[in-house]
């Protein structure tokens, strides 16, 4: 007895869960869909589900495909009950819009998931014509999300204005011409002046190795400037720079490149002033002498003119003096020392009797030190038959027997060391050098 009376309370009681079930199961997926788009409104539509416990619809739409986008929309709005039709009032401000429908029970459920939608193109609100009678009410802006922009009305341009002339952003040479072997005629972008009292700080020429050519005088009238100068060289190269004490009244600056510009020397103007030679040993340093040249001459009397040349090497300026010795019998012994200044790179003696007969030459630096000596031998034949007192004398480069120095001063002590070593022959003062 107590187990058929269970047995018909199980029974009871899943026969009252059974509505509760058929109660719980969603609405079909809604289908049927259409829509269109008018005056800036999306009316929606679909079939009729009589037999689907539909308590209402929710509409979801999106600016993509929402089936495409594996069920993604951007918002959905609500029916108020089991409707086929719905107006979206304010739908999203994009080309194209695209709808799909869910029903929704009696108890929340849906389908949840879609199988249809549906695309419109969306139409712009139509824009009702002003009565002209009546006054024009102000719009009142709708409270929405996303409301529908209002595009302004392009505004009719101006008539056209002549434009005003622009302005350069800095003030620059354009041309130079060369009118006369002392006049230079610039042209300039704008105008440009200078306080008279800083015009040479404005205006400078220059030629290729520094020197400046000299402005006389500048006329500006506007912006051309006449500049006046010292005759020109013919084909020097020169360099016209302006600099900031000229301006612009404007305030326009200088432009930092083409302020400077390189002209010809005119064809009229002074002929070129030939280059000076420079000494090639200018940069060296002093190292000594070389071609060191001895030449005899036999003289009418029997005696001979003994002539010796030099070259310095390197740098003259370190050269304080030479030390000049005589030797008789080939360098064994030397006579007396003679100092022959540096300027003098040769030096001759007259009347020297006939044997063996040498010179050395010793340079000496301004600090001292003394530098290796050049030295000439030479045997000088014949007697001396003559009585004619000796003379000596020390000469210039290359040019003994013509340009004899002064007999006063230096020279006479050189005349006096030459007489003693031709007539009287050498005391013995050292050994030669080993």
């Amino acid at each position: 007895m107590r187990q058929s009376t269970a047995a018909s309370l199980a029974a009871l009681t899943f026969a009252l869960l059974l509505p509760v079930i058929t109660l719980a199961v969603a609405p079909s997926p809604v289908t049927g869909l259409a829509a269109e788009s008018h005056n800036g409104k999306v009316t929606v539509s679909w079939q009729a589900q009589p037999s689907e416990n539909v308590a209402l619809y929710r509409v979801y739409f999106s600016s993509q495909s929402i089936l495409e986008n594996r069920g993604l929309y951007d918002d959905f709005e609500t029916t108020a009950g089991p409707v086929t039709s719905y107006v979206i009032e304010n739908p999203p401000d994009v080309p194209m819009l695209f709808i799909s429908v869910l029903g929704v029970s009696s108890s929340g459920e849906d389908a949840n998931t879609f199988v249809e939608e549906v695309s419109v193109a969306i139409a712009p609100k139509a824009t009702p014509e002003p009565n002209p009678t009546a006054p024009i009410p102000a719009p009142i802006p709708p409270v929405d999300q996303n409301p529908v922009p209002i595009v302004p009305s392009t505004p009719t341009p101006p008539a056209e204005q002549p434009l005003a002339p622009q302005r350069n952003a800095t003030v620059s040479i354009v041309s130079l011409q060369v009118v006369s072997a002392t006049g230079v005629l610039l042209q300039f972008s704008d105008p440009i002046t200078v306080e008279p009292a800083r015009a040479p700080e404005a205006f400078s020429i220059m030629d290729t190795s520094g020197a400046q050519l000299p402005i006389t005088s500048i006329a500006i009238e506007g912006s051309t400037i006449l500049v006046v100068t010292d005759t020109q060289e013919r084909g020097r190269k020169y360099e016209m720079r302006v600099s900031e004490p000229a301006f612009n009244i404007e305030g326009i600056p200088l432009d930092p490149v083409r302020r400077t510009v390189v002209f010809e020397g005119s064809p009229s103007g002074r002929d070129p002033i030939p280059a000076i030679p420079q000494d090639p040993n200018a940069g060296m340093p002093f190292a000594g002498i070389g071609n060191f040249v001895m030449h005899t001459v036999k003289q009418g009397n029997g005696l001979y003119a003994i002539t010796a040349t030099w070259d310095t090497v390197g740098n003259p300026q370190e050269l304080g003096y030479y030390i000049v010795e005589q030797t008789r019998d080939g360098g064994n012994t030397f006579g007396g020392t003679q100092t022959l200044p540096a300027g003098i790179p040769g030096m001759q003696l007259s009347d020297v009797t006939p044997g063996s007969f040498g010179i050395v030459v010793t340079p000496v630096k301004t600090d001292g030190t003394k530098l290796p000596s050049a030295s000439q031998m030479a045997t000088l034949e014949g007697k001396a038959s003559a009585t004619q007192a000796p003379v000596a004398s020390v000469s210039s480069p290359r040019s003994p027997a013509t340009d004899r120095l002064s007999t006063t001063g230096f020279g006479v002590a050189a005349l006096a060391f030459a007489a003693a070593g031709a007539t009287a022959g050498w005391r013995r003062m050292r050994r030669v050098r080993s």
